[in-house]
């Protein structure tokens, strides 16, 4: 006989274990309408999860390159001029890619004036929480780091490990002398990164004593070094029931795009 409460029971027991989007592999208990209607109501719960759009909040001072970040990530078009210190209220932006659209919150920074960061507080309190990744972005050079710790101890209260923090413009470091050719640090710059990457993550842990390695990521957006790493800290940080619907919308401009095409052709070769 089709019973209706078994087929809500294993739905249930299906998006706990297993990705919405996976087909149950485990229903051998089931009758064939019974695994159709089980299907049938996966199927429907991913069109709802996608039509409710993966949503990210981003947070830091003019000039670290959050417009940029987003951008190189799904190959959007938000607008850099957003991210001048006049943001004061966190409007969401809707953006579309290939794959879907995607909400961004450009909250305005911390730091200008103390009545001004009332005020701040105050959107970050009612909208962080309902984002599903908080990407705090700075810039790895930037050693000041009082004044950050000060505010992620703050929203910490209520983004429940939602957060990641991005150390961008890593072609930037001193010495200031990237391998162009290859798209990547020079041995300088990277044991600086490493270095400056190890330091930052000492000082976040006085406040954030379990944070996770992999939610602390050096990259440089506008060279697109390290979007993967980025990005798969987003997943990390998003809830398990949205990590999927972030995935759906991941569309990172290439890295080897900006490789000089004589090193790309015999790194190709090389791998022959």
């Amino acid at each position: 006989m089709f019973n209706p409460f078994k087929i809500l029971s294993y739905l249930k027991f299906y998006q706990s274990e297993t990705k919405i989007e996976e087909e149950p592999t485990i229903i051998e208990n089931l009758s064939t309408e019974e695994k159709e209607k089980v299907k049938q109501l996966l199927k429907q719960k991913r069109e709802e999860e996608l039509s409710n759009p993966p949503t990210i909040a981003i947070i830091g001072k003019t000039g670290v390159g959050k417009s940029s970040t987003i951008n190189n990530l799904f190959k959007t078009n938000l607008d850099v001029s957003h991210s001048q210190s006049c943001t004061q209220k966190g409007t969401p932006i809707k953006l579309t890619n290939g794959k879907g659209e995607i909400i961004i919150y450009d909250m305005p920074g911390l730091g200008e004036d103390e009545d001004k960061d009332e005020e701040h507080k105050k959107e970050y309190r009612k909208i962080l929480p309902q984002c599903d990744v908080v990407l705090w972005i700075m810039n790895i050079a930037d050693r000041e780091m009082s004044s950050q710790q000060r505010y992620i101890r703050e929203i910490l209260t209520y983004l429940d490990g939602k957060l990641v923090i991005c150390a961008n413009k890593a072609d930037n470091i001193h010495p200031e002398n990237w391998n162009i050719s290859y798209n990547m640090p020079s041995n300088e710059q990277h044991e600086i990164l490493e270095n400056r990457i190890k330091d930052i993550r000492s000082k976040l842990c006085k406040i954030i004593p379990d944070l996770k390695e992999e939610l602390i990521v050096y990259y440089s957006a506008t060279k697109r070094f390290k979007l993967n790493d980025l990005f798969g800290a987003m997943l990390e940080a998003c809830p398990n029931d949205r990590e999927w619907v972030m995935n759906e919308r991941i569309d990172i401009e290439d890295f080897k795009e900006l490789i000089a095409p004589e090193i790309l052709k015999k790194l190709n070769n090389d791998k022959i």
